[in-house]
């Protein structure tokens, strides 16, 4: 692999850190409680969405959601 590229890639982690990102979402309230999703599918969903996050409706982010992260999910719990 490109030397550059795993400089990236090791970039793109330390950014990344799932125990940061939980850290953060647990003292910003926007997780109060354990559920199926949580703030790592909800930050991947909106960096990694290939559409574009404010051009989909709540409904093809669910789905989206079920393909790439084994998560179902209803529309309202995703609106909420």
């Amino acid at each position: 692999m490109n030397r550059k590229f795993r400089r990236k890639i090791l970039e793109l982690k330390n950014v990344f850190d799932e125990k940061g990102i939980k850290n953060i979402a647990t003292k910003t309230k926007f997780i109060q409680r354990e559920s199926k999703f949580n703030s790592i599918k909800f930050l991947k969903l909106c960096v990694f969405s290939n559409d574009g996050l404010c051009e989909n409706s709540l409904s093809k982010l669910c789905t989206l959601l079920r393909k790439t992260e084994k998560t179902s999910i209803t529309t309202e719990g995703l609106n909420l």
